[in-house]
């Protein structure tokens, strides 16, 4: 099953990447706080869980992609430095 996602965390907007997402958790768990039945109460957990880590994955990936910028920065300044 392949999964899609609503937003990109790579997108660049003037806002943090994961102030969107952060948005939508809560208003996820909102929505689903408001079915009271056992079998629905079990699906919302399941679902905040599933959210929950992959909140966490994109968080891992944008803390990774700032050390690759700064990486690529500092790799960039060393090669022009040689080439001048």
């Amino acid at each position: 099953m392949k999964r899609t996602f609503r937003f990109s965390p790579f997108k660049a907007s003037g806002r943090r990447p994961f102030e969107r997402w952060r948005s939508t958790w809560s208003s996820t768990k909102r929505e689903l706080r408001k079915f009271p039945t056992e079998e629905t109460a079990a699906g919302t957990e399941e679902v905040l869980s599933s959210v929950e880590s992959q909140l966490h994955m994109f968080t891992n990936m944008h803390e990774k992609a700032l050390e690759l910028q700064v990486v690529m920065g500092t790799l960039t300044s060393a090669v022009e430095r040689f080439r001048v």
